[in-house]
């Protein structure tokens, strides 16, 4: 809530509370209002928020850094390799890797993998995650950094990894979103339909993609952040592949692509028409 003298968010996770504003007193008015409707703990000025440490659970403290997250070469399916049994110690060393992804993007596509697997994990899923954990052992300082005085503009890049998963032949969707030159939002996820083509592919991307967007600018609507409009830039590859797939396509053209691909071709066509009009 805000006004123009006045700002005051809330930011909650699960039994978690952030709260930040210009104005002291109206912090600790909220506070103590909660304090006496719920009875909270006051932890005073936030140093670190949801932060996780993973490696001493794990039992990885003097073990050896490595470079990189993940093999480019490896592939992980769900019958390759033998069953892992401890399956609590994995869903539970998995689960934090989510949340540790709200700081550290460079886990995503290897947490996005893991975390298919949480039913009945074999024993390459479990290498994989240790090799994982010897990595942001090595990697401790990588943190996102927001500079104060950047200009306020949208930015985002888009792609697409056609047929990528060896068991559903799924695509995966991925994306990075600037505000300025600071990374304010990002996802490796598997889309939820199959594509024919690589061309549908990197359409439901970039579709994904401008819903992020659009739902971007409302937030930062929300919290009287002032931002340049129309979004300067949106790169993606859906131009160069559908150009090759689908030579005569346009907006009026779309009925002729299957149904779902028609949707998610028309929505960056609609949204950047509702931005220039």
């Amino acid at each position: 809530m805000g006004t123009q003298d006045s700002f005051l968010a809330l930011l909650v996770c699960v039994e978690d509370v952030l709260i930040t504003g210009v104005n002291d007193s109206k912090i600790i008015h909220v506070k103590q209002f909660l304090d006496q409707s719920f009875t909270i703990k006051d932890l005073d000025n936030a140093k670190y928020f949801l932060g996780v440490e993973i490696t001493s659970d794990a039992g990885m403290l003097n073990v050896k850094p490595k470079g990189f997250s993940m093999s480019k070469s490896l592939k992980l399916d769900d019958h390759t390799g033998d069953l892992f049994h401890e399956l609590e110690v994995y869903r539970r060393l998995v689960g934090r890797l989510l949340y540790l992804g709200l700081t550290r993007l460079d886990t995503s596509y290897v947490v996005q993998h893991l975390s298919q697997f949480l039913y009945l994990p074999r024993k390459p899923y479990w290498d994989a995650l240790m090799a994982l954990l010897r990595y942001l052992k090595g990697s401790p300082a990588k943190r996102l950094f927001f500079p104060v005085n950047v200009p306020l503009n949208i930015s985002a890049y888009c792609d697409a990894n056609w047929a990528t998963c060896p068991m559903t032949r799924k695509s995966l969707t991925g994306y990075y979103i600037f505000l300025g030159t600071s990374l304010i939002s990002w996802k490796s996820k598997k889309q939820t339909t199959v594509s024919r083509s690589s061309a549908e592919a990197e359409y439901r991307s970039m579709a994904t993609t401008v819903c992020e967007l659009q739902w971007l600018s409302y937030l930062l609507q929300d919290l009287e952040v002032q931002v340049s409009q129309p979004i300067s830039r949106a790169a993606c590859d859906c131009i160069k592949t559908a150009a090759a797939r689908y030579p005569n396509i346009n907006a009026n053209a779309a009925s002729s692509l299957p149904k779902k691909c028609g949707i998610d071709f028309n929505i960056p066509i609609s949204k950047s028409t509702d931005c220039q009009a």
